[in-house]
């Protein structure tokens, strides 16, 4: 079923502070996933000491890229929010800004400014990868990966895959952005974007998250994170969810708040 942007008009009696509340949420989630995926790949990775200057590099950067795709690249749900409350596209401009300016100062100040670039065109250029089939998944959760493997923890790409825990996080944020993609699979056919769900359908989609997911999750348990096998538990519940899913706010929110479950490695590991 296909929503229209007049079927998300802010009610004023009912919705007036929810929604915008929720988009501020949905923007800031990626932030507390930058910890939680940290976290879990040092309780796995014991010998991994964490670059601190680096780490907020990458929280100012997931902040600023996040925030700015909102701003820059709006759906039709976003717009009609921002015109109901325009104060809360300025707080969103104000925390890209911000986040884009500590970044760079960051990058300059711990010598990362090409991988740093490297990401930035990774995730800027979302619109573009989207065209090409698997494109945007296989981008997104490489530079997630590589941004919390190799940037923060100064370890070289290859140890990175040897090491195993690549293939706990690589599998995982590809299942997410699958999930997330079913709000979007009715602009996507519209419009000709020739995602996964436009090609092979939601039920061969469902198979390939599944997969992904029961992957992830017995490299999860193997390395004993008990924290990141609730977040793959978590998300094997969503993925048969569709419905939420396809909400245009609910359903990256809700797979966002998933993917920030592995937090918990700072209290149960």
């Amino acid at each position: 079923m296909q929503h229209t942007s007049s079927e998300w008009q802010i009610e004023p009696k009912h919705r007036s502070w929810f929604i915008p509340v929720g988009l501020l949420i949905h923007c800031l989630l990626p932030v507390v996933m930058v910890f939680a995926w940290v976290d879990a790949l040092g309780t796995i990775q014991r010998n991994w000491d964490i670059h601190t200057p680096r780490l907020w590099l990458i929280v100012c950067g997931v902040l600023a890229v996040y925030t700015g795709d909102r701003v820059v690249f709006p759906s039709s749900v976003i717009q009609s929010i921002f015109i109901s409350s325009p104060f809360l596209k300025r707080i969103l401009w104000a925390l890209a800004l911000g986040g884009a300016v500590c970044c760079v100062y960051c990058s300059f100040l711990v010598g990362v400014v090409v991988p740093l670039g490297v990401l930035v065109g990774v995730t800027v250029f979302q619109p573009l990868w989207k065209r090409i089939p698997l494109g945007k998944t296989i981008a997104v959760s490489f530079a997630w990966c590589y941004a919390c493997h190799v940037m923060v923890f100064q370890i070289p790409l290859y140890t990175s895959f040897s090491s195993g825990t690549v293939w706990i996080m690589m599998p995982v944020f590809m299942a997410a952005c699958l999930l997330c993609d079913y709000k979007d699979k009715d602009d996507d056919k519209q419009s000709g974007v020739r995602s996964l769900h436009v090609i092979v359908g939601d039920r061969a989609v469902h198979i390939i998250v599944l997969i992904l997911l029961l992957s992830a999750g017995s490299f999860a348990w193997d390395g004993q994170s008990l924290s990141v096998s609730i977040a793959v538990v978590v998300l094997l519940i969503l993925a048969h969810m569709p419905r939420v899913l396809s909400r245009p706010l609910l359903g990256p929110i809700v797979v966002d708040a998933a993917l920030c479950l592995p937090i918990l490695s700072r209290w149960f590991e």
